[in-house]
């Protein structure tokens, strides 16, 4: 008999069991919790290996080369000179080309070792005509060609002497090549022979 009531009782505890019930609503997320202590530091790790070197850039454009100063003068001396009305002078180991990148400055010397620029036009007293040059260009090179003439511009036909005839040949930098008379800038009076001799080293 009471072994019968124990198995009534547990079938109605069995019998008594309801379905399970849904899972409820997920609950806010807690605060935050407080950061941690910050850990030492750690040992330095070892120097890593050289990488390989980069592909070397392309070369720069070369610059443009500098203008050169009037280096190089020469100077031509013809010693003892008669002619008549015009006569013309070689310049030795000078190309026309060469001859067209540089200034020519004359002077000749009378009997008494006074010098006169060329042109001259002011009929010394003592010498009675004037002087007029120009340079020629051709395939001998280049010649610096001299007249004399009258105070009326009149060839002066009869003979003259000079003691001397010079000519001081000046490179014209490249850069200044359309510009005559670029060498005549020192501030030096190129119709005294003696200042231009002091200023480029010529012998008097």
């Amino acid at each position: 008999m009471k072994t019968a009531t124990m198995l009534l009782v547990c079938i109605a505890l069995v019998c008594c069991r309801g379905e399970d019930g849904k899972d409820g609503a997920q609950g806010p997320a807690g605060a935050a919790g407080a950061q941690g202590a910050q850990g030492q530091k750690g040992d330095k790790g070892d120097k890593g290996d050289k990488g390989d070197p980069g592909t070397q850039g392309e070369q720069g454009e070369q610059g443009e080369q500098g203008i050169p100063g009037n280096a190089g003068v020469m100077m031509y001396v013809w010693n003892n000179v008669t002619f008549t009305q015009s006569k013309e002078f070689l310049i030795p180991n000078l190309t026309s080309e060469e001859g067209k990148r540089c200034e020519f400055i004359a002077y000749w010397s009378d009997s008494y070792g006074s010098f006169y620029p060329i042109p001259h036009s002011a009929f010394p007293s003592m010498v009675g005509y004037g002087v007029f040059g120009l340079i020629a260009f051709d395939s001998s090179g280049c010649r610096y060609v001299v007249y004399t003439v009258n105070p009326d511009a009149t060839p002066f036909t009869d003979p003259v002497t000079w003691s001397s005839f010079r000519v001081v040949v000046v490179p014209i930098p490249a850069g200044n090549i359309v510009q005559m008379g670029a060498s005549k800038k020192p501030g030096i009076d190129f119709s005294n022979y003696s200042e231009v001799a002091a200023y480029y080293g010529l012998p008097e």
